[in-house]
């Protein structure tokens, strides 16, 4: 885990959450991520909603991420625009016959923050691409797509935009938050 950020200092430990764990100081900036992390997640965790992973040093958590299962919907409105993605990304000919599914297996990003003392280094995009490592290596049930409820503010869906989420359906600055994907194919090895 040291390649998230030189300075950081080991040991730098991921740990997938359990009740029993300890939690070590955190502070993102933001009450809701915050409590979450400490008020909600080992309930989330008891009644098989989520799974939360930490990301800590000796002294604090530096970031964590909650998962979820989820069903990627694609509907009649979006299916155009959802099918123009998939193509411009991904070339196998097995691929045009997923064109015709309109409900995909996936997996949601519930909650993803980072320590303020460590934001702005890059370790949001890191734990990303952990996240999507892992779902096409270690696939336990099926999941083609990452989806987040993106908060609806500048920062964060400028993060999700450079991390390679697109919106399911057309943003409405109206919304508390944008639902958005990241396709796994994307990112899959093909044979030539």
């Amino acid at each position: 885990m040291a390649h998230f950020d030189p300075i950081l200092s080991p040991p730098v430990r991921l740990v997938r959450l359990t009740q029993e764990h300890d939690f070590k100081p955190f502070d993102c900036g933001n009450t809701d991520l915050n409590n979450f992390l400490i008020e909600d997640s080992k309930y989330n965790l008891k009644y098989l909603l989520s799974v939360t992973y930490v990301i800590e040093n000796e002294d604090k958590t530096i970031a964590y991420f909650n998962v979820a299962n989820d069903l990627l919907r694609i509907s009649a409105d979006s299916h155009k625009k959802f099918k123009s993605i998939l193509r411009r990304k991904v070339k196998d000919k097995y691929l045009y016959k997923l064109f015709n599914y309109t409900e995909f297996p996936a997996v949601k990003i519930g909650r993803l923050a980072v320590n303020k003392d460590f934001q702005c280094r890059g370790i949001g995009t890191q734990l990303i691409k952990a996240i999507t490592y892992s779902f096409i290596n270690n696939n336990k049930t099926g999941c083609v797509f990452i989806t987040v409820e993106a908060l609806n503010n500048p920062r964060t869906i400028n993060f999700y935009e450079k991390n390679g989420f697109n919106y399911l359906i057309e943003p409405d600055a109206k919304k508390e938050s944008l639902v958005m994907f990241r396709c796994l194919l994307n990112y899959i090895q093909y044979p030539k």
